[in-house]
């Protein structure tokens, strides 16, 4: 979409649908990096090489994280409540931040958002499974605050 004053979203479908609707700028930090939505109770595997990538989930209000597996440099991976072009915000700290390879990768990390963002550190081969849980949580725009809501 190119930018404008107003855009509307229509409904067409169910009444009252749960969604995730994300809108960055094309100039945003992280911008070539992966979005995912988990869309069946099965979740997905993220087998990207990429550092970043993104977790969508409107269906579900949580999602989890599992399995991790890869080279990770100290202090990573790392698990936002945001989207990845607010990762890099100072006042944007991680819900999860790994303490040892070895605790990442026996960990199963919950995250109550409908936007989750992973940062690796690096790139490579890595691999998490993300399934779906049941709240909400907020990043820098809620000013230090966790919530949940159902």
């Amino acid at each position: 979409f190119q930018a404008s004053n107003n855009y509307y979203i229509e409904n067409r479908g169910e009444v009252n649908p749960q969604f995730v609707f994300y809108v960055v700028d094309n100039k945003s930090p992280n911008i070539i990096s992966p979005v995912m939505v988990i869309d069946d109770e099965w979740g997905i595997d993220s087998n990207d090489e990429g550092a970043v990538f993104t977790i969508l989930s409107s269906k579900y209000d949580s999602v989890r994280y599992q399995a991790f597996d890869g080279v990770f440099p100290p202090g990573y991976p790392r698990i936002y409540a945001t989207g990845f072009d607010a990762i890099m915000e100072d006042k944007c700290s991680p819900v999860y931040q790994s303490s040892s390879p070895e605790n990442t990768m026996q960990s199963s990390i919950t995250v109550f958002s409908p936007i989750t963002t992973v940062d690796y550190g690096s790139g490579g081969k890595h691999n998490v499974h993300v399934n779906w849980n049941a709240g909400y949580v907020g990043c820098s725009y809620i000013l230090d605050q966790s919530y949940s809501s159902s």
